[in-house]
């Protein structure tokens, strides 16, 4: 990601605006070099959205004006972070994980006859925006309150299965259909879905990320294994021990 916000086109549109972005570091009290920093300014942006979409009270500095041109960059920064660089490779890591979750519900609906109808998962909209880049459906915009993706699973007459997309971010008009990019028929046979979206799907999280685990599993385990070892002789100790001292006892009493 670091390589992301430090390109060369990134920080050409972010000095287009530096008067506002330096005026913006007045008011928030946030270092310029902050603000230039990974998505900080949607942060702003966002907080800003919250307070007045909660009906409560914002900065006199954050006019209309303001709003629109923080939306403005924080599209910009958010559309480039996820999309416009090394998209497949960020999906992996983000957006992946919970398409790859949707696609296992699918698998157990087939395989098992699920008989759940509607499943649905609560979220931030940064992780809509990175489900939906991973599908190559992202809009550039960024997501309102309630905005949801939907996924429709249907079961064909000849027993095949498929899917649709829909996008809601307007609650006055019905769900946006959206196509799947590469997908040449509507509704999308899953079996094509499927192939179109495995370079996005992530089978190794961990090892990808680049996480190592502080013990490794066959460490772990013997250690339990050497350590439940102990415990037990030192229980068995502890009993014997027990055992021989209330012997005595009785005998000195007969």
């Amino acid at each position: 990601m670091g390589e992301t916000f430090d390109s060369e086109h990134y920080r050409r549109v972010l000095k287009s605006h530096q008067r506002f972005i330096q005026e913006l570091s007045n008011h928030t009290g946030y270092p310029v070099s902050r603000l230039l920093g990974r998505n900080s300014i949607w942060r702003v942006y966002d907080t800003l959205s919250c307070q007045r979409n909660h009906n409560l009270t914002t900065p006199g500095w954050a006019t209309q004006e303001v709003l629109n041109t923080l939306q403005e960059i924080s599209s910009f920064e958010v559309m480039f972070s996820v999309v416009t660089h090394k998209r497949k490779e960020k999906a992996r890591l983000s957006g992946g994980v919970l398409l790859n979750a949707i696609l296992r519900n699918f698998s157990k609906a087939m395989e098992q006859g699920s008989t759940l109808k509607f499943i649905m998962y609560s979220a931030h909209d940064s992780t809509l925006i990175t489900l939906q880049a991973a599908l190559d459906v992202y809009n550039g915009l960024l997501p309102p309150y309630a905005a949801c993706q939907l996924f429709e699973f249907y079961q064909e007459d000849d027993g095949s299965y498929s899917l649709d997309l829909y996008y809601r971010n307007d609650s006055s008009r019905d769900p946006y259909p959206t196509p799947v990019p590469g997908c040449e028929t509507t509704p999308c046979p899953l079996t094509s879905f499927t192939d179109l979206v495995k370079d996005v799907i992530s089978t190794d999280w961990d090892t990808e990320c680049g996480l190592k685990p502080s013990w490794p599993n066959t460490g772990v385990i013997a250690a339990l294994a050497v350590a439940v070892a102990i415990l037990t002789v030192a229980l068995l100790a502890s009993i014997a021990v027990f055992i021989h001292q209330r012997r005595n006892l009785y005998s000195r009493e007969g």
